[in-house]
């Protein structure tokens, strides 16, 4: 997720992250990833970019009826999980 933001945000910009393993399947043990981003580029750049570097990838456009909470808190109350905060330019905010 540092490489997407040092890609993606520009200075003044946000990335919240939450990583989520796997649970079943042919992929349990890997990662996917939940974020918010807080950009000018579109959904459809960032996606763009994503799937050409690193495969899948589905980014919406933000829904305020949902809210932060509604995309990411409810990975962070699961017991195995990674999340962190960057600034633009690859700055760390904060690492918890």
């Amino acid at each position: 997720m540092e490489r997407v933001a040092a890609r993606v945000l520009r200075p003044g910009e946000k990335l919240f992250w939450c990583a989520e393993p796997f649970q079943l399947g042919v992929r349990a043990g890997s990662y996917h990833v939940h974020a918010l981003i807080e950009t000018r580029q579109s959904a459809k750049q960032i996606e763009g970019w994503y799937r050409g570097k690193h495969g899948a990838a589905q980014v919406r456009q933000y829904d305020k009826k949902l809210g932060a909470a509604g995309y990411v808190a409810k990975y962070m109350t699961k017991g195995i999980h990674d999340y962190d905060m960057l600034l633009g330019r690859g700055e760390q905010l904060l690492d918890i």
